[in-house]
Order: structure tokens, then C-alpha cells, then sequence
């Protein structure tokens, strides 16, 4: 392949891709992908044209299809798009995160941002703890206050299992203002408690619904105040988080050590 060729190829697809789309389903003619797509028969050609020039359709007894590349360029370009479009409504996270997040995390995920709602990501954070199972996450949570239904399945419910990595000033914060739930997280066999003197602000989660596990990043401001999140379920995504919350697991105290009796 001719240098720019494959970029050729690509915009190809991206101006097409309703019609491969439409052919991926099933083998149509020309007549009917005319009517289906409701365009001219002559941007039809072009179109049909352009793709057989690069493999991605077949005609075959007067009807066209897709071929296997044609399918999967169309598939890559449709996670491509979404990819963008999860980049470009998270750009508020990504100004204030600490980190860089790979870009699959953006993929199919749910952004949430308080430029949009400013009590939205506190609420998507509740409704995902208060269905959880399992959570393990690493980052340095400022928060002044723990949420009513976070705080009562934290004390009294023996199916939720925690393993957080914070920094000792939201653990001093704890001490100050939430000593019940603090010392459920130092003294419960459910939950471990880790602390981390370099710990990071951005906040990265791996959260178990029945059994589904996905990716959660949060971005906080300068009062611990989160001001957006991300969501996704991409395997790729769950991998990099559970991978960047064990690299901090492997530097941290455990709870116990750093605070003693108290």
C-alpha cells in the first residue's frame, strides 16, 4: 500500500460507512440501496465505486456486500468515533487528571461532568457503590462528607468488599469526621485500608457489579469536590486500572500500621 493510501482508505470508509453499514446486514442492489439510503443512483456508483477500489464490498450476481475487511475497517471506525466523542465530552477530567488514561477508556463509556450537573458525578458514583459488590481503587479522596447509602452499606453490609488506597491526609480527615466508618475499614476482614504518601488525586477504581467488573476514573478539584467521572466496561479498560491500582498497592502501608490503636 502507496503511502496515504491507508488515510485515503479510511475517510473512504467514514463517508460511506452508513452504506457499508446498510450492506453489512444483508446483499442488496442498487435499486434497493437507492430506496434504502434515499440518495441519487449516481452517489450510489460513486460510492459503491470508491469501496470495491479498496476491497471493502463484493457484487456478486448483481448484489453487493461487505467484505470481511470492509466489516472490520466499518467496526473500527464506528469504536474510533465513539472513542472521540468520549474524549471530547471528557476533556474537563483530562485537564485536571494526573495521569494519562489510555484511550479505551473512553470508548462506549458514560462521562459525567459537574460543568454539566454539579451534584451528577456524586449521584453516578452512589448508584454505582450502592450496587456493588467488590471495590478496589487508589487515589487521594478529599472529600468532606460520605454519602448516606455509601455509609450505610460500608457499616452494615457484609456482602460489599473494599480495598482503597488513599493518602493519610483523607485518612486524618476520616479520623476528624467519619470515625465509625474508619474503623470498619481498619478493623473488618471485609475491607482493606491502605495508605500511601505519594498517592495520586485522581482517583481509579475496578468496581464488581454481579459480577461485571468495569473501570471507573475521578477527577477531583482543589476542595475534593470530584468534578467528573468516567465509566466503561472495555476489558482493556478494567485491565489498565486494575493494573495502575497494584503498581500503587505494592508502595503503600496497610491502615493498620500507619494508624495504630486508635
Amino acid at each position: 500500500m502507496k503511502r496515504g493510501e491507508s488515510a485515503e482508505a479510511f475517510e473512504t470508509v467514514a463517508r460511506r460507512r452508513e452504506l457499508l453499514a446498510l450492506l453489512a446486514d444483508q446483499p442488496l442492489d442498487k435499486a434497493s440501496i437507492v430506496r434504502r439510503l434515499d440518495v441519487s443512483r449516481s452517489t450510489v456508483n460513486r460510492a459503491l465505486s470508491a469501496l470495491e477500489s479498496y476491497g471493502f464490498v463484493d457484487r456478486i450476481d448483481g448484489q453487493y456486500t461487505t467484505t470481511t475487511a470492509g466489516d472490520l475497517v466499518r467496526r473500527h471506525l464506528c469504536e474510533t468515533l465513539s472513542t472521540v466523542e468520549g474524549l471530547m465530552q471528557a476533556r474537563p477530567l483530562l485537564a485536571a487528571a494526573d495521569l494519562d488514561p489510555p484511550p479505551a477508556l473512553f470508548r462506549d463509556a458514560t462521562v459525567v461532568t459537574a460543568d454539566e450537573d454539579r451534584h451528577g458525578p456524586v449521584r453516578f458514583l452512589v448508584d454505582l457503590l450502592t450496587d456493588a459488590t467488590a471495590v478496589c481503587s487508589a487515589g487521594a479522596v478529599f472529600r468532606g462528607d460520605v454519602p448516606t447509602p455509601v455509609r450505610e452499606r460500608l457499616l452494615d453490609d457484609d456482602t460489599l468488599r473494599m480495598e482503597l488506597l488513599t493518602s493519610r491526609e483523607t485518612v486524618d480527615r476520616m479520623r476528624a469526621y467519619h470515625e465509625p466508618e474508619l474503623r470498619t475499614l481498619v478493623s473488618s476482614p471485609r475491607h482493606d485500608l491502605r495508605i500511601a504518601d505519594d498517592c495520586r488525586g485522581t482517583t481509579v477504581a475496578v468496581v464488581d457489579a454481579e459480577g461485571e467488573e468495569t473501570a471507573v476514573l475521578v477527577c477531583y478539584d482543589e476542595t475534593g469536590e470530584p468534578i467528573g467521572l468516567a465509566h466503561a466496561a472495555d476489558p482493556a479498560s478494567v485491565a489498565w486500572a486494575r493494573e495502575r491500582i497494584e503498581r500503587s498497592w505494592e508502595a503503600a502501608s496497610p491502615a493498620t500500621e500507619a494508624l495504630g490503636q486508635f
